[in-house]
């Protein structure tokens, strides 16, 4: 979807539940397009960071959160 005025006619871009090739897919169109795009994008992305997933599981707002229950506990962040 372009922007948020199309969110009232999304449903007109699927096809119908009983639809002889498959229901609730998407119509050819530009908008599925660009959605095709960032799928691809997405899984391309996805398989060059997949070496460095590891980076992706180390987020602040956690260790902030283990640092003031480590913190609470009482114990030295320098002890972990």
């Amino acid at each position: 979807m372009p922007n948020q005025s199309s969110g009232p006619k999304a449903y007109e871009l699927f096809t119908k539940e009983d639809a002889e090739e498959g229901g609730s897919r998407m119509m050819p169109g530009s908008n599925r397009d660009r959605l095709v795009d960032c799928v691809e994008e997405f899984v391309k992305y996805a398989i060059i960071m997949r070496e460095h997933f590891d980076l992706f599981g180390d987020r602040f707002r956690e260790r902030k959160d283990l640092d003031i229950e480590d913190f609470v506990n009482g114990v030295a962040v320098k002890d972990i």
